[in-house]
C-alpha cells in the first residue's frame, strides 16, 4: 500500500518522468493531463470541439514611465527577464502567446516598464471536462485548457506539470444544457483570486446570459463571504448550481482571464460591472467622501506578518489610524470598510483586494526587504487609486518583518499631505 499522498507524489514523479520519454503516446499523456492546449489553435478542430471562438481587439500597451516609477520598476526587475512573449515589435509582433499578455522593461534600451493587458477571448466548448475542486478545465480531447486561468508571469517562462498530475477520469458526471463558472484554481483558497480573479468574468457573461440562458457552475464548499460576494455580483436570471469532482457540460462557455499574474488590471467595464452591483446591493453612495484612516492587519495570518506591529499600530494610532482585521468580517462589511477608507496602511495580503470598493483612497503598501509583489500596484493604478509602498527589514522564513517606525512616520506624512490636496 502506498503511504500517505503516496498517490499524489507517484502521479507527479511519472508527470515529470513521461515526457522525457520519446515514445510514450498522446494517449498517457492525455491521461495524466499533459497534454494542453490554447483555445485560439484548437478553434476548428473538431476532436476539442471549439466553437464560435472570438477573440477581442488587441489592447493598447500601458506605459509607466521610469521618470515616474523608477522606484516600482526596480522592486519589479525580477519579473522582467527580457522579452519571453516576443512583445519588442508589438502591436506587429505575431508570438502565438501574444495574446495572453505580458510585462516588458527595466532593461538598457527599455527603462519604462511595458503593461500588455491579455486580448478577450470567449469561446463555447462542446463536452468540456470541468473539476471543481482542483480548477482543471479539459476539452473532450482531453487536453488541458491553458487560457482557463490568468497567465503567471513571475520571472522566466517555463513549463510546469499541471495540477500535480491528476489524471482524466472516463466516465465524468454529465450535465445537460448550457454551462459557464468563474471558478479557477486558488479561487476557494485566496479571497483575492475570487474577487480579482474570478467575479470580473460575471462583466462579459452577463451580456451573453441575456441571449443565451446558462448556470453558474460553483463548487459544493464556499466561505460566506465568497458566496455573498457573488450573490452581489450575479447577473439578473443567472442560475447557480453546485458540483464536484469532474463534471461535463453539454455546452460550456468560456470568458478568459483579462489580466495576467501578479499584474492584475480591471478594464473600466469590468470595474463599472462590478462596483455598480456591490453598490447597488450594500447600498453605498458611488459619490461619497471617504474618511477613515485605516491599517490593515495580518495579525491573525499565517505568514507576512508585521513583527513589531505594536510599535506600528501606536505610530499610525498617533496618525488618527484604527485597525481592521478584514478576514474577521462579512463581505458586506469589509466592502464598506474600504469604500469609507480615504487612507489605508498594511502589509501586502488578500485584505486589499476590498480597495475594489474603494471611492479616492491613497494606499501604503508594506513589504519585506526581498518581498516586493506588485499585485496591488497594478490593482490600484487601473482603479484610479494612488499607491505607494515601503520595504523593511528583511523577512524570516514565514516572511514575517519588521517595519522602521521613522520610516513609516515619513511615509506617512508624505501620504496625509497629499490626500489634503486631491
Amino acid at each position: 500500500m502506498l503511504p500517505r499522498n503516496g498517490g499524489r507524489r507517484l502521479r507527479t514523479a511519472l508527470a515529470s518522468a513521461l515526457p522525457r520519454i520519446p515514445a510514450v503516446g498522446a494517449r498517457a499523456r492525455r491521461f495524466l493531463l499533459l497534454e494542453r492546449v490554447l483555445l485560439a489553435d484548437a478553434a476548428g478542430d473538431r476532436r476539442h470541439g471549439v466553437a464560435e471562438l472570438e477573440l477581442g481587439d488587441a489592447p493598447s500597451p500601458i506605459v509607466f514611465a521610469h521618470a515616474n516609477h523608477g522606484r516600482l520598476i526596480e522592486a519589479c526587475r525580477y519579473l522582467l527577464d527580457g522579452d519571453p512573449f516576443g512583445l519588442a515589435g508589438y502591436p506587429a509582433a505575431d508570438s502565438p502567446e501574444l495574446y495572453r499578455g505580458g510585462l516588458l522593461g527595466a532593461g538598457p534600451d527599455r527603462p519604462d516598464l511595458l503593461y500588455l493587458p491579455p486580448r478577450d477571448l470567449r469561446c463555447e466548448l462542446q463536452d468540456a471536462r470541468l473539476n471543481l475542486d482542483h480548477g482543471g478545465l479539459c476539452t473532450r480531447a482531453g487536453a488541458m485548457v491553458r487560457d482557463f486561468v490568468p497567465r503567471s508571469r513571475r520571472g522566466p517562462v517555463k513549463e510546469t506539470e499541471p495540477l500535480n498530475a491528476r489524471w482524466l477520469p472516463r466516465s465524468p458526471t454529465r450535465l445537460e444544457g448550457c454551462y459557464t463558472t468563474v471558478w479557477a484554481k486558488w479561487a476557494g483558497l485566496n479571497y483575492f483570486h475570487w474577487l480579482i480573479d474570478g467575479l470580473p468574468r460575471l462583466a462579459a457573461l452577463h451580456k451573453i446570459a441575456a441571449s443565451r440562458p446558462m448556470t453558474l457552475l460553483v463548487p459544493e464548499t464556499m466561505p460566506s463571504a465568497w458566496e455573498d460576494a457573488l450573490a452581489c455580483c450575479l447577473p439578473e436570471g443567472m442560475a447557480t448550481q453546485r458540483a464536484s469532482g469532474w463534471v461535463q457540460p453539454e455546452r460550456f462557455i468560456l470568458v478568459s482571464p483579462r489580466h495576467i499574474s501578479p499584474a492584475p488590471w480591471l478594464t473600466a467595464e469590468e470595474r463599472k460591472y462590478l462596483r455598480q452591483r456591490v453598490f447597488d446591493s450594500l447600498q453605498l453612495d458611488p459619490d461619497a467622501q471617504p474618511t477613515r484612516r485605516l491599517y490593515i492587519s495580518r495579525s491573525g495570518a499565517a505568514i507576512r506578518r508585521v513583527a513589531n506591529e505594536a510599535a506600528v499600530q501606536q505610530t499610525l494610532a498617533s496618525f488618527g489610524f484604527e485597525t481592521v482585521q478584514p478576514e474577521r468580517l462579512s463581505f458586506a462589511q469589509q466592502a464598506r470598510l474600504f469604500h469609507e477608507a480615504r487612507c489605508i496602511v498594511g502589509a501586502h495580503g488578500a485584505g486589499f483586494a476590498n480597495l475594489l470598493f474603494a471611492g479616492r483612497a491613497r494606499v501604503l503598501e508594506l513589504f519585506s526587504r526581498d518581498g516586493f509583489k506588485p499585485l496591488y500596484f497594478f490593482l490600484c493604478h487601473s482603479l484610479g487609486l494612488q499607491h505607494d509602498f515601503l520595504c523593511g527589514g528583511a523577512g524570516n522564513r514565514r516572511e514575517d518583518f519588521s517595519v522602521d517606525v521613522d520610516d513609516l512616520k515619513r511615509s506617512v506624512d508624505v501620504m496625509l499631505a497629499a490626500a489634503a490636496t486631491d
